[in-house]
């Protein structure tokens, strides 16, 4: 019985591991469904067409437009959804880096405190400069609307 009190550590890293690998496998299956069944209804969709100068007049026309918008709306979403991500891990990392320094100068002394702090600061700081320069580029790249109000803006 002594013996089976050692399993428990390595079956709850084992478990653990697993559940981190069976969230991001949904995750990921998840996102590319999506993105296959959305690719399926606009195949469908070129499909109905029999003939080139039917399709042309159905792009000139206003339900055509916004249909060619959603494949110039995609890489737009993922920047700013990147640009979003990268400034949300930073503030995380940061904050958490600086309760770590605050609890080191407030409470222990023990290094690993000081270590943890500057590590996770450091990767706070990290993140923001590589936010600052994904936006940068997003919008030299022009995949940042300057036109297209935010979710937050009213008319």
């Amino acid at each position: 019985m002594e013996g089976l009190w050692i399993l428990i550590p390595v079956i709850s890293v084992a478990g653990f591991y697993v559940t981190v690998a069976i969230v991001v496998w949904t995750v990921v299956h998840g996102r590319q469904r999506r993105a296959e069944m959305r690719a399926e209804v606009q195949s469908r969709m070129i499909d109905k067409f029999s003939a080139a100068p039917e399709f042309v007049q159905f792009l000139q026309s206003e339900a055509g437009k916004l249909f060619v918008a959603t494949f110039e709306e995609v890489p737009r979403a993922h920047a700013r959804n990147r640009i979003m991500g990268g400034v949300t891990r930073s503030i995380v990392l940061s904050v958490l880096g600086l309760g770590f320094l605050a609890i080191c100068l407030t409470e222990a002394r023990d290094t690993g405190f000081i270590i943890a702090g500057a590590i996770l600061l450091a990767l706070g700081i990290g993140y923001v400069i590589a936010t600052f320069f994904t936006y940068r580029m997003s919008k030299n790249w022009g995949l940042l609307d300057p036109q297209v109000p935010g979710p937050d803006a009213r008319s």
